[in-house]
């Protein structure tokens, strides 16, 4: 199917279509972050750096004079100049090219350039972490969404349907030893590619397109992403850890690529314990919590997986949750769902949140815990109370 568009797609510029950076912060999560840590000394000579200007000064009279400023509250002080610092877009002074932090020329693979013929299928996953799941481990029970039968020396081009769309895998398909048809390479994008950008430079319209291409659009296609691997055209996109606010699947696709490209492996970052993908949550370790229009590639740079537990514990969070959070890990599974055990024969049932032990309280070390995950039960104690109770020498 060949359905041919009336777009050229000219020459592609490293530049074309970035959108600038801005500090999209309000004044009072600046104070909370950055510019409030600062003794008023500090703010004062920050201020004087910056000229401070007056917005209801005169053009002739622009700047505070020093008496002024010298008077000006912390919080005025901060105000002005957050004020000053304003990175947003001048349609008079346009911002510079966005600097682009980035593994340099996202290796083309040699098979993609040197097939002339190869007939490209487009795959389509709304299934993102399952996706993901299978492109960097087993994929063998994922069911891929080709539209059609795969034949040998077809190039697989994966797109994953995040908030923005991304190109994140291209694979040949070839006949192994016993004639089946396998994944003969498959190259994973460390840095994934705009799908928007992608179809903004292709002549032909494949948009919502699934399933085997004509060899024309194929070849144009493949011609167009060997380009952008080239230019490193970045992405800009806001995220951040606000709930409801600027997160972005996109993000995740791009850290879990990266992730596979370095060998990080699937673990929390807090706790250590091996996680699967789809139970990984990304929190973003900066300051703010206010989502930030960053290249996406920054936004992988910002981020740490962590499990459930750990994440809530970086989080804003009750007191409560905290309690039970902190309390001792299961050695068996690492949960963090432990419930005090309660042993003998009580006068009424157990509190919410216990465990009952049993009747008979144990001879020698006694269980405190009871996971609520795997059930286990579990103490702390110290090597010296364990040799006291002779358990180890």
């Amino acid at each position: 199917m060949d359905v041919e568009s009336q777009n050229g797609a000219g020459e592609i510029d490293p530049t074309d279509g970035v959108q600038v950076m801005r500090i999209e912060l309000e004044p009072r999560t600046w104070r909370r972050t950055v510019l409030d840590g600062l003794s008023r000394g500090q703010l004062l000579e920050l201020a004087a750096a910056l000229a401070v200007v007056d917005p209801d000064a005169t053009e002739d009279d622009d700047v505070y004079p020093e008496d002024v400023v010298a008077t000006m509250t912390r919080m005025d002080l901060i105000d002005r100049i957050v004020g000053v610092v304003d990175l947003e877009e001048s349609a008079d002074d346009p911002e510079p090219d966005y600097p682009v932090r980035r593994e340099p020329a996202s290796t083309v693979p040699g098979w993609l350039t040197s097939v002339d013929s190869a007939r490209v299928v487009l795959c389509r996953e709304s299934d993102v972490d399952g996706a993901l799941s299978a492109l960097v481990g087993d994929d063998s029970v994922f069911g891929w969404n080709v539209g059609g039968e795969l034949r040998a020396g077809d190039i697989v081009v994966t797109v994953l349907d995040t908030s923005p769309e991304l190109l994140v895998a291209i694979e040949l398909v070839e006949h192994d030893e016993a004639e089946r048809l396998v994944i003969a390479e498959r190259h994973l994008l460390r840095d994934p590619l705009s799908w928007d950008t992608v179809l903004l430079h292709a002549r032909t319209d494949i948009s919502r397109f699934v399933g085997p291409l004509s060899l024309k659009a194929s070849r144009e296609l493949l011609e167009v992403i060997e380009e952008l691997l080239y230019a490193q055209t970045p992405l800009v996109i806001a995220a951040g850890c606000r709930p409801g606010e600027g997160t972005s699947d996109a993000v995740r696709a791009a850290y879990f690529l990266r992730a596979e490209a370095e060998g990080w492996g699937m673990e929390c970052a807090s706790c250590h314990r091996e996680v699967d993908l789809a139970e990984l949550e990304l929190h973003f370790d900066r300051p703010s919590e206010a989502p930030l229009r960053l290249d996406i590639a920054e936004h992988v740079d910002d981020v740490a997986p962590l499990c459930r537990p750990c994440h809530v514990l970086a989080s804003a969070h009750p007191v409560a949750v905290q309690e039970t959070l902190l309390r001792p890990a299961c050695p068996d599974c690492g949960a963090r769902s432990a419930r005090p055990i309660l042993w003998g024969m009580p006068a009424s049932p157990p509190p919410e949140g216990w465990a009952m032990g049993g009747c008979a309280v144990p001879i020698g070390p006694t269980p405190q815990w009871a996971c609520g995950e795997c059930d286990a039960r579990y103490l702390v104690v110290s090597v010296e109370e364990l040799r006291r109770w002779g358990v180890m020498a």
